[in-house]
């Protein structure tokens, strides 16, 4: 079992913690868009909504209080966004923070209000993290679930269910790391950052798995923490993979083919090791069949980039520290008419900054979700 110690290192990693090495390439900016600090292109990003956070918690208890952090987020099909949102003043287990722990799913509508959906027992919430949500073919919501805790294992993925309560639905060891989370054809994946390895869960299987479906730690978490993000794209799982290397200077995406029989095939890169790359997080297809990605971190070490990978490979880095990055963790696609060309975003807000969701438009429409 994986020590205290350990577990919270990698989960600092999968904040952004890591100051990585950074190698630029300048990007192409959208048709009609400018350049900004000479890489990225100029969005012009609309704040949906933001999350209460007080950043001088961690240094001084006396001025706790409640930072809802969100690492990931979804879309139903009426428009609404889903947040799984963690208190990181709890994540360091201080006993003078514990009453503040909350752990929550919100559903956030269209004008912006926030509406609680699922709030998880706060006895678990010092020790636990809500990573990606995502919808099932029959829409019902999901949420994988890290915990660090040595003494109540509580990792795997949680459906959610229309009361708010949850039903664990896959079980996971305690070394695990849960955080990426997709649909296809019927089936659950998840990725698993500590492992390096890809869980899967078909509709009649058990709750407990003690076997990857794809493990591969020296390609997905060679570092000891990697795999992250995921989407399917033409009967492939990509797989973003924040730490590339030993080093933990570079990230990748890794395409990983579905062979008929639901087995995976040989895995390859999708891009290679890439510095700018390093702490990638959350990704997702649009209908062109580019993938766009979000980065924790940016030239100046905080920050956060975000960037897409066209159809053969080529990166390329749309913004880059451009002041309304701020631990950047998961992007999804509008899924509405008036919104099927905006991409929307979470900000961790770690770097002082402020926890939100913020808004883009792209001007091309996102893959639906689930993936057939």
């Amino acid at each position: 079992m994986r020590s205290y110690t350990l577990a919270r290192a990698a989960f600092r990693a999968a904040l952004a913690v890591l100051i990585c090495s950074v190698v630029f390439a300048e990007g192409i900016a959208p048709s009609g868009q400018r350049m900004a600090n000479g890489f990225g292109a100029m969005f012009k990003p609309n704040v949906v909504t933001s999350f209460p956070c007080d950043p001088t918690a961690i240094i001084d208890p006396s001025k706790a209080n409640i930072c809802l952090v969100p690492e990931s987020i979804t879309a139903d099909h009426e428009g609404n966004l889903y947040v799984g949102l963690t208190n990181w003043v709890s994540w360091f287990q201080n006993p003078l923070w514990e009453e503040w722990a909350k752990c929550q799913i919100v559903k956030i509508t269209p004008d912006g209000t926030q509406i609680p959906v699922a709030v998880f027992p706060n006895e678990s919430c010092p020790t636990t993290l809500l990573a990606g949500v995502a919808f099932d073919e029959e829409n019902r919501l999901h949420v994988a679930v890290y915990s660090w805790s040595t003494d109540n294992n509580t990792s795997g993925v949680y459906r959610v269910e229309t009361d708010g309560t949850q039903t664990r639905v896959l079980s996971l060891p305690a070394d695990s790391f849960p955080n990426g989370l997709a649909f296809f054809n019927g089936d659950m994946y998840v990725s698993d950052s500590a492992l390096g390895a890809i869980w899967k869960k078909g509709r009649h299987d058990g709750v407990i798995a003690s076997v990857p479906w794809y493990p591969n730690a020296g390609l997905l978490a060679p570092s000891g923490f990697g795999a992250n993000g995921i989407a399917f794209y033409q009967n492939a799982l990509y797989i973003a993979v924040s730490n590339a290397d030993a080093a933990g200077t570079t990230g990748s995406i890794v395409r990983l083919p579905i062979r008929h029989n639901g087995s995976p095939g040989e895995p390859e890169f999708f891009v290679r090791p890439d510095a700018r790359l390093c702490n990638v997080d959350g990704i997702a297809f649009d209908l062109a069949g580019r993938l766009w990605f979000t980065v924790n971190t940016g030239q100046s070490g905080s920050g956060g980039r975000l960037g897409i990978v066209d159809r053969d490979g080529t990166l390329r880095i749309l913004a880059d520290d451009p002041g309304w990055l701020d631990d950047p963790t998961m992007v999804v696609f509008g899924t509405t008419f008036r919104t099927m060309g905006t991409i929307f975003l979470t900000n961790g807000g770690m770097n002082s900054g402020q926890p939100n969701v913020l808004s883009l438009f792209v001007g091309v429409p996102g893959l639906p979700l689930p993936a057939r």
